[in-house]
């Protein structure tokens, strides 16, 4: 049945990009620097598609470049913030906090359709997912740490913006293999950049296997995700890739042996259920223009 396809491709995506955000943590508390692990990030996918696309005789650059320049730039500082967040915080807190993406898109459709009726459900995704960040704040945030939690919240809400310029690549027909190609690029440029200031530290074959399997799942998570989308239905991939958040805190909790209090477990699940509230209103939502049509 293509409806347990799609839940399975995507549940494989969910797995890939926690267990990317777990090689991440592990790489960061070797003292790799952040600019090397972007760089594996971005890399192992350019080579990868890259190689691909010439074998496939595929053309690798888009026509229109405005929007991948948009949802690039988006996407590569909400990834560098994003990875910042969880080389300092918990897995499972930092994890949260990179996926509020889809609570500040309620915030901008509110604002947006503040002069037009409005059904009063929307509100509660968004105190849902606000009261959710505050409980995981709360008891589980030191005060040196506080910077790195704005940060995870910034990646959170550039990768709304991300979102929306995806949407609109898709809407001319752009395949998913070239954003991410595009997007692969732009994370290599910034990190190499930022190298050429900072220096490149030398790596022990560990450290190397660590950030080729950052690069390696990352890949991997997209290029599923990219499948379930393929299948029929945005709501259910919308709804399971919070499952990352769940990944990220068995891993939090069974390997790194980080302590979870009540409160932050209590958060974790508000925001989960934010995230398939507002997943759920806008399937809704799309049901009706339909049907109107």
């Amino acid at each position: 049945m293509p409806v347990v396809k799609q839940i399975l491709w995507m549940l494989l995506s969910t797995l890939m990009f926690a267990l990317m955000y777990f090689f991440i943590k592990v790489t960061a508390d070797k003292n790799i620097s952040l600019p090397q692990i972007v760089l594996f990030r971005g890399f192992i996918p350019f080579i990868i598609i890259f190689f691909w696309g010439i074998y496939k005789k595929k053309i690798l650059f888009p026509n229109n470049w405005k929007l991948h320049v948009i949802r690039s730039l988006c996407g590569t500082l909400s990834m560098w913030l994003g990875f910042c967040a969880i080389s300092k915080l918990t897995l499972s807190t930092s994890t949260c906090l990179n996926y509020t993406g889809p609570i500040f898109i309620g915030i901008g459709n509110f604002l947006y359709f503040k002069h037009k009726k409005l059904d009063y459900l929307i509100y509660i995704p968004i105190l849902l997912g606000f009261l959710g960040i505050l409980l995981i704040l709360q008891p589980s945030i030191n005060n040196n740490e506080w910077l790195y939690v704005l940060f995870g919240i910034g990646a959170g809400f550039l990768s709304a913006i991300s979102m929306l310029q995806i949407q609109q690549l898709h809407l001319i027909n752009e395949p998913e293999w070239r954003i991410v190609f595009i997007f692969s690029i732009f994370i290599c440029i910034t990190s190499l950049l930022y190298l050429l200031i900072s220096g490149w530290i030398c790596l022990d074959f560990i450290s190397l296997c660590y950030l080729t399997l950052v690069g390696i799942f990352g890949l991997l998570g997209q290029l599923f995700m990219t499948k379930a989308l393929s299948i029929g239905s945005l709501i259910i991939p919308a709804s399971i890739q919070y499952v990352t958040i769940v990944f990220s805190t068995i891993i939090d909790f069974l390997i790194l042996k980080e302590k979870i209090g009540m409160l932050s477990l209590l958060g974790i699940i508000f925001v989960i259920i934010s995230g398939l509230f507002s997943a759920f209103l806008n399937y809704n939502k799309n049901i009706k223009i339909i049907n109107k049509s």
